[in-house]
């Protein structure tokens, strides 16, 4: 019996959270699906993908758009390759992950009368997209068969113009390549460790600036992580006096050693999707200390049982809390203890299974299709 094929719609396959979720659910998917990925921009894969998964790329570079008409000009041409691969693959159903992806994919699946599932992976109140990406976001999502997101909040975000049976939170699955490597038996070092990107958005300079202020002595500020602000927390640390104190790793290969070696984690950003480093963190028993950011954070930790949750950009409380963390073993212990309970439910199979299932709800009931957008 022939497969069912899929087609999945992503910008990049670098590194980052979304693409990362991308590549597992291919992965995992091809056992039962005719897979392929379309790619906007051509590059090495960051994460290991399946050989059976087929990868087309629409365009070799990323050219930055110097005008509006030259950015319609730029995404007519990206949608006519993403077209033209859907249709070649015979495609039962497109799914697409992050914004322009999204519309695409629900355009296309209009074209091809097919179903569509799409995938929002940060909050939506923060995309930093156009007027008029936003305007066509409220206008075609309805559209869409499906809308996959992380968290309650964003689903009550999209509630208020989308139908709520077309809305379906599925959280980020904890990869079985990272799981395996959780070691208890390895000693800890007295290490705040923090993994993320070097932006605006994750904060990293309220860390920084906190773990200036308190009494740090023996520990050590590591942050995993590559991004426009390295240059401003370099002059940063370098005007505290700190080069030797905190650490800028840049991007690593082996994580897993610095999530088993660190005594706490901390976690300082604006807004997220679903935050994966935390969940990470928290998988390996780590300690953790996470701004109440929209949106994701409440939902994994409970504040003074698994973690310390504290308000966006409050410098003070991250201070008070990580001084807290730094003098007592007891409560990293506490926390230790009680920290992995939720991510239990996070492993790669059962939310590759909650994946796969909504897929199929879509392939075995077509009519679905029709009537999105009612």
């Amino acid at each position: 019996m022939e497969k069912k094929k899929i087609t999945f719609i992503i910008p990049d396959l670098q590194n980052g959270g979304a693409e990362r979720v991308l590549t597992i659910l291919a992965n995992h998917l091809v056992k039962y699906y005719d897979v392929q990925i379309i790619v906007f921009f051509k590059g090495s894969p960051f994460y290991r993908v399946n050989s059976k998964v087929k990868i087309n790329y629409c365009t070799e570079d990323f050219v930055r758009n110097k005008t509006f008409f030259h950015s319609i000009y730029h995404h007519l041409i990206l949608f006519k390759n993403v077209f033209c691969y859907s249709k070649k693959h015979r495609s039962d159903v497109i799914i697409g992950f992050m914004t322009t992806p999204n519309l695409f994919a629900i355009i296309i699946s209009k074209l091809l009368r097919i179903p569509s599932i799409i995938s929002e992976r940060i909050h939506p109140k923060y995309s930093d997209i156009s007027n008029l990406m936003f305007k066509l976001r409220i206008f075609l999502y309805p559209f869409s068969s499906l809308l996959i997101i992380q968290t309650k909040e964003i689903l009550n975000y999209f509630s208020k113009f989308m139908r709520e049976n077309s809305l379906l939170i599925i959280k980020n699955p904890i990869s079985n390549e990272l799981s395996v490597l959780k070691n208890k038996s390895i000693s800890k070092e007295l290490v705040i460790l923090n993994i993320g990107r070097l932006d605006n958005q994750k904060n990293q300079d309220l860390l920084i600036k906190a773990f200036a202020s308190i009494n740090h002595e023996g520990w050590k500020l590591i942050i995993i992580g590559e991004g426009k602000n390295r240059g401003n927390y370099e002059r940063l640390i370098k005007s505290l006096g700190l080069e030797d104190k905190i650490l800028l790793l840049g991007k690593v290969d082996n994580v897993a050693d610095y999530y088993n070696r660190a005594s706490i984690f901390a976690f300082s950003s604006r807004y997220e999707g679903f935050p994966n480093a935390l969940m990470e963190a928290l998988y390996f028993e780590l300690p953790c200390i996470a701004t109440d950011c929209p949106s994701g954070p409440s939902e994994l930790i409970i504040n003074n049982f698994n973690g310390f949750l504290i308000p966006v950009g409050d410098q003070n409380r991250m201070e008070i809390c990580l001084d807290k963390l730094i003098n007592s073993k007891v409560l990293r212990d506490k926390f230790s203890i009680n920290s992995s309970f939720q991510c239990n439910l996070l492993k790669e199979e059962i939310i590759i299974n909650q994946w796969r299932s909504a897929i199929e709800s879509l392939l075995n009931n077509p009519s679905k299709n029709d009537k999105v957008g009612n």
